[in-house]
């Protein structure tokens, strides 16, 4: 898997964050099947025009993993 390589070939990165439009399923799917979790909800994050959007913060599950090891 593309995400246990990239941990392993950069030992010095611990986590990796992923952000998605609280409207766009498909992206949330796509980081969620890549081993993403959802870590939280950044209210009024981005700009589009005049109009702020929230965003779904997600954070990749491998850090968790390696913490419930132990």
């Amino acid at each position: 898997m593309v995400i246990s390589n990239v941990f392993n070939e950069f030992p010095e990165i611990e986590r990796l964050e992923g952000y998605v439009d609280v409207e766009n399923k498909a992206s949330k799917m796509v980081l969620e099947k890549a081993g993403f979790l959802k870590e939280g909800m950044l209210r009024k994050y981005f700009a589009v025009k005049v109009c702020y959007q929230d965003e779904l913060a997600l954070e990749n599950a491998e850090e968790l993993k390696t913490l419930r090891k132990g």
